[in-house]
């Protein structure tokens, strides 16, 4: 299964967004502890997702737009 959408595929909720970056900031990149709190993620689904929202960050503070929110 190659990327792109697939039928397990859900969206990510804000929580989830929140939960990645407070536990980030806890844990350091542990990812496999980090899924461990959010059910139905892979650690490949959570790094990924936590490079979009570093991503986005780093575009606002070069005062960019993001498509990530």
């Amino acid at each position: 299964m190659p990327g792109g959408v697939h039928e397990n595929m859900k969206a990510w909720e804000p929580e989830e967004d929140r939960l990645i970056i407070q536990l980030l900031a806890e844990l350091g990149p542990r990812w496999s502890k980090i899924v461990k709190a959010l059910p139905g993620r892979t650690i490949s689904s959570v790094r990924n997702r936590w490079q979009r929202i570093d991503k986005g960050q780093k575009l606002r503070e070069e005062g960019a737009e993001s498509k990530n929110r």
